[in-house]
């Protein structure tokens, strides 16, 4: 083993992509608010979903609402700003 990098604990060593993970991305415009995901999530189901804003995570508690394949920002994400929502963290995949 390499000091300078120590090997990662067999949890992350033996992590295999995930091909039920999908991502959304989008652009803001400064006035839209609901964007069309690809994959239903509902408003009880958050904890499956990342969603970022220009790179800044959101708060499922406050920043938008879930219904189906909408998602809804209380406010609007600025122009040309980038959304990215990830899916599939529900899956036990390994």
């Amino acid at each position: 083993p390499n000091p300078a990098h120590p090997c990662p604990s067999s949890s992350v060593r033996n992590r295999r992509p995930n091909p039920d993970r999908t991502q959304d991305s989008f652009t803001g415009d400064g006035t839209t608010t609901a964007f069309t995901m690809s994959t239903s999530v509902q408003s009880d189901q958050t904890q499956r979903i990342i969603v970022a804003v220009g790179n800044v995570f959101q708060n499922p508690e406050s920043a938008y609402t879930l219904s189906g394949t909408t998602i809804t920002f209380t406010s609007p994400p600025a122009n040309a700003e980038t959304i990215t929502v990830i899916h599939g963290l529900d899956s036990t995949t390994t």
